[in-house]
């Protein structure tokens, strides 16, 4: 649509992804400015058709969600044979109310040639892809089903319909924006025991700069 006498035009110079969210604060604050929904609506939004993957700054490829997805039916060869990465496409959903995601999941890798190929794709070698999901290669080797699933946020929910700008409104022991938790006081000082037990040894360095 081209623009015309009287139109403000709103743009972003940034990342896409940075750019995307800046824009998005902007139009859900004209939204309500322009009074173009009302307060109390309740609207939800499916999200599909995910890239499966994103290129970094390095140049490498790495999942845009979680690497156990399974790719689309068609994107599948793609996968295997590590051609047209920027193609590839997961069967990963979102559902969003309001604006806000209360719930995520996806159709999960369940083949182990399949998950393996999505961990070459990062480049990954055989001895890294071993240590970090072997443990699941050798599961599905024994044959797994097809299976998926969706989380729902409830607290996220009742944040909606609560009208509140923050989860800690509506759960039972928030913590605060260090990540602590007041009731609990957590997190605290480990015994030598536990740090033992979890094989966990603590070792100070003191450094001076310039030296």
């Amino acid at each position: 649509m081209d623009a015309k006498l009287g139109d403000t035009i709103f743009f972003s110079a940034a990342k896409r992804e940075i750019a995307d969210k800046a824009l998005d604060i902007v139009r859900r604050e004209l939204g309500k400015i322009l009074q173009l929904y009302p307060e109390d609506m309740i609207s939800f939004c499916w999200i599909i058709d995910f890239p499966m993957f994103k290129k970094w700054m390095t140049g490498k490829w790495k999942f845009t969600h979680n690497p156990f997805s399974l790719p689309k039916k068609e994107h599948i060869a793609l996968l295997m044979e590590g051609k047209e990465i920027e193609k590839i496409q997961a069967q990963q959903y979102d559902i969003t109310m309001c604006g806000h995601e209360i719930g995520w999941g996806s159709i999960r890798a369940h083949l182990p040639e399949i998950l393996k190929s999505t961990y070459k794709v990062m480049q990954y070698s055989d001895e890294k892809i071993q240590h970090s999901i072997g443990h699941m290669l050798e599961a599905f080797s024994y044959w797994v089903p097809p299976h998926g699933g969706l989380a729902l946020g409830i607290d996220r929910i009742m944040m909606i319909l609560q009208q509140e700008k923050s989860l800690r409104e509506v759960i039972a022991f928030p913590k605060t924006w260090s990540a602590e938790d007041l009731l609990f006081g957590a997190p605290s000082v480990l015994s030598d025991k536990t740090l033992s037990d979890a094989h966990i040894r603590i070792e100070s360095y003191i450094t001076t700069q310039g030296k």
